[in-house]
């Protein structure tokens, strides 16, 4: 069975389409358009402009599926489209020009879905895992391979460099603040302050902070895991505004020149509350989760 799946998150919002064999899947195509749809927002409300940047994105990779043929498809939003007050208004007007109903997902549920998605590749089975989004950042502890406790912080890296960065990097003090706010919504939530000293790192931040690492010649191609100790070297060496350190980030991963610094701090920040030592990147995440929760485990 080949299905579609588009995932509208606050920064970005991705079209995957996959082979499902029984409960095995192959990722046969994966498209990206970074629709920034968190700039549009102001009083937790879409703008016009940002609805319409919306229902262009989704017409697109309806066309796409359609040419593909793909007539069994899914389309849902996380923090992108959950939180904002005009939410009936806009999936309506989604609905009423693509004929496309969108699918929204809480924070919780989102955490358990990242966790479904990486759960089967997590090589320790105590830990937490970290999901880092554009608008939101979730989180699960897990024991014995099992989801425990899942929390979803209101915050992201690109939340957070629309509001303390200036520039196109933190400044120290910018820095200083975005941990704070990281600290500030742990406590907010009530996550325990326990000793965890494995990390699963899910979303492009993660895995652009790896492949940054690889490029400064920090980590070897071949290790999966990340040395949390890295996370403030590499840091250090993206404190300034200059065109030295924009080439480091854009020779990696240049749609994420503003939000990798940011991304990189939160981070730092959740393994410094849980005293992580190692990071395991994981490649799938939220979406893969949706396949196996939503899709291949209802048609068994």
């Amino acid at each position: 069975m080949i299905t579609g799946i588009v995932d509208i998150g606050s920064n970005t919002i991705r079209l995957n389409v996959y082979n499902i064999n029984e409960e095995n899947f192959e990722l046969m195509l994966s498209k990206k358009v970074s629709a920034g749809l968190i700039n549009y927002k102001k009083n937790k409300i879409l703008n016009e402009q940002g609805i319409k940047i919306l229902i262009s994105t989704i017409q697109d990779f309806k066309k796409i599926l359609d040419f593909l043929n793909i007539k069994n498809y899914h389309f849902f939003a996380t923090a992108s489209l959950r939180n904002i007050k005009n939410k009936d208004n806009v999936l309506k007007q989604v609905k009423d020009k693509t004929g496309i109903s969108i699918e929204l997902i809480s924070g919780k549920e989102e955490a358990q879905l990242s966790f479904q998605g990486v759960v089967s590749s997590i090589k320790e089975k105590d830990g937490v895992l970290i999901d880092l989004g554009g608008g939101s950042t979730e989180i699960v502890i897990f024991e014995d391979s099992k989801s425990k406790l899942t929390f979803s912080l209101p915050i992201g890296s690109l939340s957070l460099f629309n509001k303390y960065v200036n520039h196109m990097l933190p400044t120290y003090e910018e820095a200083e603040d975005i941990r704070e706010e990281v600290f500030h919504q742990l406590k907010v939530l009530k996550v325990p302050h326990l000793k965890i000293k494995n990390m699963v790192g899910v979303g492009g931040t993660i895995r652009a902070i790896k492949k940054l690492l690889i490029s400064e010649g920090l980590q070897d191609e071949s290790n999966n895991l990340i040395f949390s100790s890295l996370l403030k070297e590499v840091e250090k060496d993206l404190k300034h505004n200059d065109k030295k350190t924009y080439m480091k980030i854009l020779k990696v991963k240049a749609s994420r020149i503003h939000t990798l610094v940011p991304g990189l701090i939160v981070i730092d920040a959740i393994c410094d509350y849980f005293g992580v030592r190692e990071i395991q990147a994981c490649k799938f995440g939220v979406r893969e989760g949706y396949l196996n929760s939503k899709i291949i485990n209802d048609s068994e």
